[in-house]
C-alpha cells in the first residue's frame, strides 16, 4: 500500500513537471518570467504539503501496523517482548498439576479433566503466537530485503 502511494506521488509530480515544463516553453522568458517564478513557487509548497500529508498517512499507517501486529496474542500489553515465554511456564505448571492429581491416592477427574482442557487451551494459545510471530519476522525480513 505504501509503494503505491509512492508510485501515485511520482505519477503526480511527473504530470506536474511536464505541465510546468510545457508552460515555460510556451511562455516568452521576458514577459512570463514573474508570473512563472510565482507558479513555481506555488506548485513547490502545494507538492511539499502534499508529501507532508502522505508522511504522516504512513506513519499513520505504520503505528497501525505495530499495534495489529499483536492482536490476537495472550499477552498483548507486553510489546516488543517476546510473549511466549510465560506461556510455557504456564504450561509447565498445569502439567504438573495433572501429574500430582494422577499421583494422588484419589484423583479427582473433574480436576484432571479441567486443568487438562485449560493445558490444551494454552499449547494452542502457544503454537499460534509462535507462528504469528514467525510470519511477522518473515514479513519483516521480506521487506528489508526489498529495501536493500
Amino acid at each position: 500500500m505504501l509503494q503505491a502511494q509512492k508510485v501515485r506521488l511520482t505519477d503526480y509530480l511527473d504530470e506536474r513537471s511536464a505541465y510546468l515544463t510545457q508552460f515555460a516553453e510556451e511562455a516568452n522568458a521576458d514577459e512570463n518570467h514573474d508570473r512563472l517564478k510565482e507558479i513555481t513557487k506555488w506548485f513547490c509548497s502545494a507538492i511539499l504539503v502534499e508529501i507532508e500529508k502522505n508522511d504522516n498517512k504512513v506513519a499513520d499507517i505504520e503505528g497501525q501496523m505495530e499495534k495489529d501486529r499483536y492482536e490476537g496474542m495472550f499477552f498483548k500489553n507486553l510489546g516488543q517482548k517476546a510473549p511466549e515465554n510465560h506461556l510455557p511456564s504456564f504450561n509447565g505448571r498445569l502439567g504438573i498439576a495433572i501429574a500430582n492429581s494422577f499421583i494422588s491416592s484419589s484423583p479427582d477427574w473433574r480436576k484432571v479433566v479441567f486443568l487438562g482442557a485449560i493445558l490444551a487451551g494454552l499449547i494452542n494459545q502457544l503454537s499460534y503466537e509462535q507462528r504469528l510471530t514467525l510470519d511477522i519476522e518473515r514479513v519483516e525480513k521480506e521487506q528489508t530485503d526489498r529495501e536493500k
